[in-house]
């Protein structure tokens, strides 16, 4: 899965990464990821998931502050929320 092949479902992947503990049967202090298609999620783990609707005053979802249109770039705070950031006294 890329983003050239499905943008859309590229951007709605869930991806998971953790450590094994001790005992666990990845070996201990292995790393683990993996990324799922919102399709497979659904498919696989369905039963599992608990999904609440969004919560915004008229049921929309919430814009995102600190959207980066190129999040391989680095960006400063400031740049993300340009006139929000404010430095504490």
């Amino acid at each position: 899965m890329t983003p050239v092949d499905d943008q859309w479902e590229w951007y709605e992947k869930m991806s998971l990464d953790w450590r094994g503990g001790f005992g666990s049967i990845f070996g201990d202090g292995a790393h683990v990821s993996l990324d799922l298609c919102q399709q497979c999620v659904r498919d696989t783990l369905g039963r599992w998931l608990r999904v609440d609707p969004p919560s915004g005053p008229d049921g929309s979802m919430q814009a995102l502050k600190g959207v980066v249109p190129r999040p391989n770039a680095p960006v400063s705070v400031d740049r993300m929320n340009p006139g929000e950031f404010h430095e504490r006294d």
